[in-house]
């Protein structure tokens, strides 16, 4: 029957669903340094500059051995340094950096992680993360900047 008080830090103009998304993409970065997965659908779409789909099917998108058989995917998402990262909910553009948004991908929103390049221009290091209606990531995109 107390009152109680919870206090949350955001910023002024955040929301719960802009934490959840920042926890979602340490999340991510974290697996790609050893820590636990997150949650990823049955089979995962991976693509790297508009590419051929890579296909991680059965689960194996949880085995980090896995993406090192992607490597330009998994060097292009180490690079990511937790500094400068800029993390957004959005509906990507048709293209980003001169690279077209996979077709496959539709409309949908998507998580972004985004790496600026030390040398001021636009195009860093790009992650989508595409989840599904249950929240699991079910495909990723990448756009390596170069």
């Amino acid at each position: 029957g107390s009152t109680v008080q919870v206090t949350v830090a955001l910023e002024r103009e955040g929301s719960c669903r802009d934490a959840l998304d920042r926890r979602d993409a340490w999340a991510f970065l974290a697996f790609t340094r050893g820590a636990p997965p997150p949650a990823f659908a049955d089979t995962v779409y991976v693509v790297e500059d508009a590419g051929e789909p890579a296909v991680l099917p059965g689960g194996a998108a949880a085995d980090p051995d896995r993406w090192a058989a992607i490597q330009d995917v998994a060097d292009a998402v180490a690079s990511l340094d937790g500094h400068a990262l800029r993390v957004s909910a959005l509906v990507p553009p048709a293209e980003h950096c001169g690279v077209s948004r996979p077709s496959a991908a539709g409309d949908r929103a998507v998580l972004r992680l985004e790496l600026p390049r030390e040398d001021g221009a636009s195009c860093g290091v790009t992650v989508d993360l595409y989840r599904s209606g249950e929240g699991v990531i079910d495909a990723v995109v990448v756009y390596s900047g170069r």
